[in-house]
């Protein structure tokens, strides 16, 4: 039953985070200024996102074997949160600076990956 528990869990991130993606790439193929519903509801999910992130995190860190690389993806997955919301801010604002662009693409590949690999190594062990 554990096991649904946590596939259950990974599934309701996916879909977070198909959601934020898709939205991400709307908002861009749009162009500014940025529908107010779209963004608010990609600003929403991320939040979303990342608190639901803490609460399985913290509901299964009794079961979980935390060893450096798990360790090592969840430092990637906070610095790749922390650069999305400082960069997201930044787009968010009329003067969109290439940096920010890079930075908002870069955090959402670090954060997909970190993601993807601390549930796949999560679900193996």
């Amino acid at each position: 039953m554990e096991q649904l528990s946590l596939i259950s869990e990974v599934i309701i991130s996916a879909v977070l985070m198909l959601i934020i993606i898709v939205l991400g790439v709307m908002m861009h193929k749009s162009g500014k200024p940025y529908k107010t519903s779209i963004s608010l509801i990609h600003k929403i999910a991320s939040v979303l996102l990342v608190v639901f992130l803490v609460f399985v995190f913290l509901g299964n860190q009794r079961e979980l074997e935390v060893n450096l690389f798990l360790l090592v993806l969840l430092v990637m997955a906070f610095v790749s949160t922390v650069a999305l919301f400082i960069s997201g801010a930044f787009l968010s604002t009329k003067e969109t600076s290439p940096t920010m662009v890079w930075l908002h693409r870069i955090g959402s590949v670090g954060l997909v990956i970190s993601l993807l690999l601390a549930f796949y190594f999560i679900m193996a062990t």
